[in-house]
């Protein structure tokens, strides 16, 4: 039974209305919403707050951003944390209850489990007869007992889902989920920018970066890594390789761009091996065009810990990424653009010899580089792209509008 909660009548001939509910605009994610809210076919609206505390100091869009330079259709919710004991932790936008409420909206997405007000909006919306569609990364490891439960009956709310990798959608559909309401939208990052920088790059601008900016020699292997530098990282062990490595006859230096709670340990460890000559802490780094040159001087990204967006990175710049094996489901679904001995390698979970040996013969006696640029480019620019999930998500919208609100696929 559909209940109405309003008396407006809605004209037949205006296009769908698509309405995103999230906590705040996560920066990488601008492009898509950009690209999202200038489609001529659909009205496309972010309903979000503007703080960045959820994410760990990570960088948001601000509203000033959004309204201004991103030119996004762009609703401020008012947001929060509640702390009580059921729902410790949980996003709690009250604004959005409304919003599911009176007006009228032809789709909700939903962004995350952890939301009060998003539980809420799943009810609302089955009353009232408005498809909800989950984009989310689902699972990342096999889940059981009673937490799936709990997360399998908060899904079943939803008519369609936007995933970020296939170990979720097989998962999905192995646990009765029909596999025509999963769709694999991936994730991406400011790629028509990324190109331009990596297409403007010329080899005379890598060398003078490495050697005259990090002063490497021809001989001199550069590895890199990028992002927060945090415990599930687990970059001791990457120091202590290249402390192994050095001590082997290796010449191997290593940038390590980002901030982060281990940062001061991160740095006694290199002192107590005696790498100082041989490691940069580069610290933050949001210049792309700066990423885009160390990237693209590297010869080989290394994460001894958890992958997300940093496979992106690395990948679109054509440096391959070797990281441990998914056993424990650290990563996040990025890691499925990482193919084995196609776009980087696999090392055994906690297994410094087996670090070491990837590490060589990724780096020697020339770099795995050479062959797997190009598959690592094509890999981000087939399916990583803003473009791409578009594409996808406009598919999972058509699955759930009736058949005279599609809208074209581009």
């Amino acid at each position: 039974m559909k209940v109405v909660f309003f008396n407006k009548k809605r004209k037949t001939n205006t296009k769908p209305r698509i309405i995103h509910m999230i906590w705040s605009i996560p920066h990488y994610r601008a492009p898509i919403f950009q690209l999202l809210s200038q489609n001529e076919n659909f009205y496309f609206e972010i309903c979000s707050g503007d703080d960045n505390t959820l994410y760990d100091g990570a960088k948001v869009a601000s509203a000033t951003e959004v309204e201004t330079d991103l030119k996004m259709n762009w609703r401020k919710l008012k947001s929060s944390r509640i702390k009580w004991p059921i729902f410790r932790n949980f996003e709690w936008q009250p604004e959005a209850i409304r919003i599911a409420c009176r007006e009228n909206i032809d789709v909700v997405i939903t962004l995350g489990y952890q939301s009060l007000s998003n539980i809420l909006v799943r009810f609302i919306c089955c009353l009232r007869g408005i498809p909800v569609i989950e984009w989310t990364q689902g699972v990342i490891k096999h889940e059981r007992g009673l937490r799936w439960l709990i997360r399998k009956l908060y899904y079943k709310f939803a008519k369609a889902f936007l995933l970020y990798g296939d170990f979720a959608k097989d998962f999905f559909a192995s646990h009765g989920f029909d596999e025509k309401c999963l769709f694999v939208v991936h994730n991406s990052l400011n790629h028509s920018r990324q190109v331009e920088i990596r297409e403007k790059l010329k080899e005379e601008d890598i060398r003078k970066f490495r050697e005259k900016e990090l002063g490497l020699d021809s001989k001199t292997r550069l590895i890199v890594h990028s992002g927060r530098l945090e415990s599930q990282k687990r970059l001791p062990i990457l120091i202590t390789a290249l402390d192994v490595l050095r001590k082997k006859g290796s010449k191997i230096f290593a940038v390590l761009v980002g901030n982060g709670r281990e940062k001061e340990e991160l740095k006694k460890l290199v002192k107590t091996y005696r790498l100082d000559e041989q490691v940069l802490f580069y610290g933050s780094c949001y210049d792309e065009e700066q990423l885009g040159l160390i990237f693209s001087a590297s010869d080989l990204c290394v994460v001894p810990g958890a992958v997300g967006l940093i496979a992106m990175h690395s990948l679109v710049y054509g440096t391959p990424v070797l990281t441990c094996k998914n056993t424990e489901g650290l990563h996040g679904p990025e890691v499925d653009a990482v193919i084995e001995k196609k776009t980087g390698r696999y090392f055994e979970n906690g297994n410094m010899e087996d670090l070491i040996a990837k590490m060589e013969d990724m780096l020697y006696p020339t770099p795995s580089k050479d062959r797997m640029s190009q598959a690592c480019k094509e890999i981000i620019d087939n399916y990583y792209t803003p473009e791409y999930q578009e594409r996808v998500i406009i598919q999972a919208l058509n699955y759930v509008l009736s058949q005279e609100k599609q809208i074209p696929v581009p």
